[in-house]
């Protein structure tokens, strides 16, 4: 996942970039000059990234995954990029008087690139193939509650019992239990509609896959620098506004910046908290925050070992944690310490809550443990391999010294972070950090909480807890549910299987050819909506 996505521009493109709607003051060109300019572009928006985990809907994951797809496909829904509500995209609509039942009504007018309809048999066999376990698709579970999920296995064509075909354009999602948040499911990339075709080789469409969206593959990729896309004549959408897209993929995002002041990027990732501070300070005005970020940096606790299993001793952990200080030492400001068992940019988040253990409270984490704190031995920290979080958890574990007396011993470099917990008998804290797949709260919920969590690494869970979760997505309205699930997100403070940290801040800045770029906290990429003209270097 992306650890600090900052995107920056060369000062020498300020006077070009003036008249901009990202931060711009006044232009030296008059509107209907650009624009005719951005309709003549041919040169494709420039994108530094890292390698994606795969191509393929169903085997996806991560985020320099989904911000390719994002590009080549469409699901049944989008986010709203002002508030992360459903938008219909294949859809025409998606009802239900339950929760439980989902009627899906398609567009008429939706076509793969290849020039093959969308229909409701084409979700039929995408969702199948993708959750049948046989298949070991890294997405399958995330069709488990859909009716006939554990059935596919033994079936010689899998196809899921709860999904009925009425006709071409109508279909019907049968769940095994209310679930009032199922709608934002349907607009990740697991749930992507993929053409018949792909299954006959389902390597070859994986290196030059087949979409519905604004853009197509310009070329197979096989796991080389580049990842091109061009922009889709068959799409029924709003035309992408730029003509393509090259995603040049780096080891080292530190490369990728030294590119882009070569001019060889358009846009290109920081991963260094100290270089992200002077690119602010050097672009003013021309760096632009996304408002909130769909980003959670959190560490895993072995709440199956003493003295993890006990919640005095990992709220304590918490509470002694200065997140406001460390942010302002190692971190942009776009970065925030998180107030609740969320994201920022998810609907219903608090930024206050009455619980104190999201807080630095030396004083409350000092009394905790002298409760239990004779327990607790010499704590280690375990790490991602390079992703860059050494110095801010050496920071974290001279908190817990400080404020607790805590004994630390080392920061250990871990291949894996998330299959660390898997045999249950790694001793110590792990931190790592995700994306969330939706502006739902029950994303986060669901998936690490639950116990059968498509990213529940450690492998906790409460009953009530899950109950609770339930209870919130069998809600009838969105005020319910979000009261419901702030009921759980209490709980599970209380509780503190993990100990929440900060979101990182999306931050981007303009190159002189991006004519604008609209924030978007939502979805996995805004590269559609971002109008590019032909460098004249």
């Amino acid at each position: 996942m992306r650890l600090l996505r900052l995107t920056v521009v060369a000062v020498a493109a300020v006077a070009l970039l003036a008249g901009c709607s990202a931060g711009g003051s006044g232009s030296t060109k008059t509107t209907g000059d650009l624009a005719a300019k951005e309709a003549a572009a041919t040169q494709p928006l420039r994108v530094g990234t890292m390698i994606p985990m795969s191509l393929f809907p169903a085997n996806s994951s991560g985020a320099y995954a989904f911000e390719v797809l994002d590009n080549l496909y469409d699901g049944l829904v989008r986010f709203s990029p002002k508030d992360g509500s459903p938008v219909m995209m294949v859809a025409k609509s998606i009802k239900t008087t339950d929760s439980k039942v989902y009627n899906v009504v398609l567009k008429d007018d939706q076509y793969f690139s290849n020039g093959e309809q969308i229909t409701a048999d084409t979700f039929m066999q995408s969702w199948s193939q993708a959750a049948d376990t046989k298949n070991a698709y890294a997405n399958s579970a995330k069709f488990n509650e859909i009716v006939g999920y554990g059935d596919l296995p033994n079936m010689a064509t899998p196809e899921l019992s709860g999904i009925t075909i009425k006709d071409k354009l109508n279909f019907s999602i049968t769940l095994n239990q209310p679930d009032s948040q199922f709608i934002y499911s349907l607009g990740t990339s697991a749930f992507y509609p993929v053409p018949s075709t792909a299954w006959a080789d389902v390597k070859a469409f994986t290196a030059e896959p087949i979409g519905n969206g604004p853009y197509k593959m310009a070329e197979p990729w096989t796991g080389g620098s580049q990842i091109k896309l061009v922009r889709s004549d068959k799409y029924s959408g709003t035309k992408a506004k730029n003509p393509g897209i090259t995603f040049t993929i780096y080891t080292d995002l530190a490369t990728a910046w030294t590119d882009f002041q070569a001019g060889e990027l358009d846009v290109a990732p920081i991963t260094s908290p100290p270089d992200a501070l002077t690119a602010q300070q050097q672009l003013g005005d021309k760096f632009v925050r996304e408002p909130v970020s769909a980003q959670f940096n959190y560490m895993m606790l072995p709440t199956y070992l003493d003295p993890y299993d006990d919640a005095k001793v990992r709220e304590a952990l918490s509470m002694a944690i200065d997140r406001k200080t460390i942010i302002s030492t190692f971190f942009d400001k776009a970065t925030v310490g998180l107030t609740d068992f969320g994201v920022p940019a998810s609907i219903g988040y608090r930024t206050t809550t009455k619980l104190p253990y999201l807080s630095y409270n030396p004083k409350e984490a000092k009394a905790l443990w002298k409760e239990v704190g004779d327990k607790v031995g010499t704590i280690s920290i375990g790490v991602p391999a390079n992703y860059g979080y050494e110095d801010w958890t050496q920071a974290i574990m001279k908190n817990w010294h400080d404020v607790l007396g805590v004994d630390t011993g080392t920061i250990e470099t871990l291949p894996s972070v998330s299959t660390v917990y898997k045999d249950k008998t790694y001793p110590n804290p792990v931190i790592r950090s995700r994306y969330s797949d939706t502006p739902s709260a029950s994303t986060i919920l669901v998936q690490q909480f639950t116990k059968n969590g498509t990213a529940n690494w450690s492998g906790w869970t409460d009953d009530e807890v899950q109950a609770q979760i339930q209870k919130a997505l069998a809600a009838s309205s969105t005020a319910d549910a979000t009261k419901e699930f702030d009921t759980a997100k209490d709980m599970l403070m209380k509780e503190m299987p993990i100990i929440p940290l900060w979101s990182l801040g999306d931050s981007y800045a303009l190159s002189d050819r991006v004519q604008d770029f609209p924030t978007d906290p939502y979805n996995k990429s805004n590269y559609r909506d971002v109008p590019v003209v032909d460098s004249t270097k």
